[in-house]
């Protein structure tokens, strides 16, 4: 219940930056690098802090504010309705946005792990 909670409080901060910077007009697939970013370094910052005690629990549960759900979802009822390159491109879009997310995510575990030793997730 614990790592719900600040999951929830993660996703929240991290919507709000996200939310900032598309009105900023920052590039949006450096926005999901930039969010993967700060819900990897928030959640091991619970983890330093003793508030939680799973941080995979509070990353993988701010980070579905980020995945391109409905994306992916018109890629597919593109596919079925015959609209192969509109589909093909959407998928495309939704694997560059989920490797972004990635991207983000790693470069904060990696930084976290050069910072401060080892992290059990």
């Amino acid at each position: 219940m614990r790592e719900g909670f600040i999951a929830f409080v993660v996703g929240f901060l991290v919507k709000l930056l996200v939310s900032y910077l598309e009105g900023v007009k920052f590039n949006r697939y450096f926005n999901n690098v930039i969010g993967g970013f700060v819900i990897s370094l928030l959640a091991l910052a619970s983890l330093r802090l003793s508030l939680s005690q799973d941080p995979g629990v509070i990353i993988s549960g701010a980070i579905m504010l980020l995945v391109p759900g409905l994306i992916m979802v018109n890629s597919i009822r593109d596919f079925i309705a015959g609209d192969l390159v509109s589909g093909a491109t959407r998928l495309v879009e939704s694997l560059i946005i989920g490797g972004a997310i990635a991207v983000g995510t790693g470069v904060g575990l990696a930084l976290w792990v050069r910072l401060y030793g080892e992290v059990v997730l």
